[in-house]
């Protein structure tokens, strides 16, 4: 049974007398006998204008012996508009395919159009109603989706950009995207509306929602998406009222039962996303690590790997990461590695990056024999190195000579220089040699011409690494509060050297020794003349003074 009125008006009175039921046609049925068993379902329910569509408002039930009378709001100074609805076109709605289609003393399922006939109805029906200017909403605002999804990135470019601490000496590539997508929002349907009424004694606001959410989240193993919030539905109502300088607001959120799966790649995921957000537009702060994976370069040559059974190559430099991630799931996950200097990626065995440990690679290539190290570390990275390893401990920059000899492809001696420049208190990226081919090294300080003599290397089988470290020959060691001033004197051949030694626990190296001469050692304040003697017979270990 549907009534239009002329203009949205408020219902504020429905009263139905008993309805009689249209059963003389069917025998098995007999309203006599059910009293007030036999009741039929109803809604009343108006067209709502934002929504395109009839709501719900009252449900009740016909009965063919009780009066039905719906309980609707009063209309008194202090009703609020937000509790009140107009509409031009109201209706009440048989519901036949509620629980409510009862089940007469036959069994027999009646349909509620037979029941109920609608001229019956509407004699039975009083409706009073009231139109104010007050109750029909000055403002009404409809917005409905069908679809709606919201990105979440990082931008690299505004994230700090020192090396990670944990990281160096190894400096990042700088070949991950700038912009980096990590978590999407999925809405479907979603719908706003919002009405206000106004008029001299108050304001009122009135907001409805709802929705279906869903979310994922990157996994950085894999880059793929895993879901972590499954399709749930919200909805949402919220009122907001102004009477006599008086607000009151009430808000009414409903959530379907919820369903979350959280594991450790979604907690990584997070805590990465929030330790960037921490630092966006803070440029000094120690650039992020997203990925699971870090892989260095700790050899001279450029390296070139990849995960097996794919077309990934990826380039590295000497002495530089980059943050990694598998290309696939749908291969093994397992990475090979070739040298990019030789002209020809003949790629090592494949290995694991899951598992702690040292794994050594051999690559041959025209009678070249390559020997790569990889040491997978948890929270560091997985390191890749050669054999040879150079340190310093000086203060003072020097040279190295190194001179390969192999044998080529056509059983022809192969003879190779190289010369590195190794920064005081630093460590060069190894050299890929093998034991064997590694024939000369000498070093020199920066700006000499003479080279030294062969350093001797002492090969040990029960070592994969061969590690040269520079170091002073003596170093003088002081406790004083306050620097002083030591002579070295060389009577032998007549030369003398001054040097000064800071105090409060600093470590200097004594300069212009050498190893096979006798020093003598005097030591002197820095502000008084007074020197004091000491003999010293050819330095062999720190002196404490």
């Amino acid at each position: 049974m549907l009534w239009r009125y002329p203009e949205p008006r408020v219902i504020t009175f429905l009263r139905i007398t008993p309805v009689p039921f249209n059963t003389t046609d069917d025998p098995d049925i007999s309203t006599a006998d059910l009293g007030d068993v036999l009741q039929v379902p109803c809604s009343l329910e108006f067209w709502d204008e934002l929504q395109r569509a009839f709501v719900p408002y009252r449900e009740f039930s016909l009965s063919e012996s009780s009066v039905c009378e719906l309980t609707l709001p009063t209309l008194t100074p202090d009703t609020h508009q937000t509790d009140l609805v107009t509409s031009d076109l109201w209706r009440v709605v048989l519901n036949s395919t509620s629980d409510g289609g009862d089940e007469s003393e036959s069994g027999s399922q009646v349909p509620c159009e037979q029941l109920v006939c609608p001229t019956a109805l509407a004699a039975c029906t009083r409706v009073d109603s009231c139109f104010a200017p007050w109750f029909v909403p000055s403002v009404g605002v409809s917005i409905r989706l069908a679809y709606l999804e919201l990105h979440f990135c990082h931008n690299l470019d505004q994230l700090g950009t020192v090396p990670c601490q944990k990281l160096r000496p190894f400096l990042p590539d700088r070949k991950s995207p700038q912009d980096q997508e990590f978590a999407v929002v999925c809405v479907r349907e979603p719908y706003v509306f919002v009405r206000q009424w106004s008029d001299v004694m108050q304001r009122c606001h009135e907001l409805s929602f709802s929705s279906t959410l869903s979310c994922r989240l990157l996994e950085y193993r894999n880059l793929t998406y895993l879901p972590v919030i499954q399709p749930v539905g919200l909805q949402g109502h919220a009122t907001h009222t102004l009477a006599r300088s008086r607000r009151t607001l009430h808000c009414d959120t409903t959530l379907q039962p919820l369903r979350a799966a959280v594991g450790q790649y979604a907690v990584h995921t997070l805590d990465r996303a929030l330790q960037a957000w921490k630092q966006n537009g803070m440029l000094a702060a120690e650039e992020v690590v997203f990925s699971h994976y870090v892989i260095c370069n700790d050899t001279q040559e450029v390296l070139r790997f990849g995960q097996v059974d794919t077309d990934e190559n990826i380039l590295l430099q000497s002495n530089q990461s980059h943050q990694y991630s598998w290309r696939t799931h749908k291969s093994p996950q397992l990475l090979h590695i070739c040298m990019e200097g030789w002209g020809n990626w003949r790629w090592a065995e494949p290995f694991s990056v899951d598992d702690v440990g040292t794994l050594l690679r051999t690559i041959q290539h025209k009678g070249q024999t390559a020997t790569l190290i990889i040491r997978v570390k948890q929270l560091t990275g997985v390191i890749i190195c050669g054999r040879q390893v150079m340190c310093s401990f000086l203060h003072q920059p020097i040279e190295l000579r190194l001179v390969q000899h192999y044998t080529g492809q056509d059983s022809q001696p192969v003879l190779r220089e190289r010369v590195a420049r190794l920064d005081p208190d630093s460590k060069l990226p190894s050299f890929v040699l093998e034991d064997a081919e590694l024939t000369e090294l000498c070093v020199r300080a920066c700006g000499d011409d003479a080279w030294s003599r062969d350093v001797c290397l002492d090969h040990k089988h029960s070592s994969s690494v061969v590690q040269v470290v520079f170091s002073p020959l003596f170093m003088m060691w002081s406790h004083l509060p306050d620097p002083v001033l030591v002579h070295v004197e060389k009577r032998s051949l007549g030369h003398r050297d001054t040097q000064l030694i800071h105090g409060r626990g600093h470590q200097e190296a004594l300069l212009n020794v050498e190893e096979d001469l006798t020093h003598h050692l005097t030591f002197q304040a820095r502000y008084t003349n007074t020197h004091t003697h000491t003999h010293t017979h050819t330095l062999s270990s720190c002196n404490d003074t």
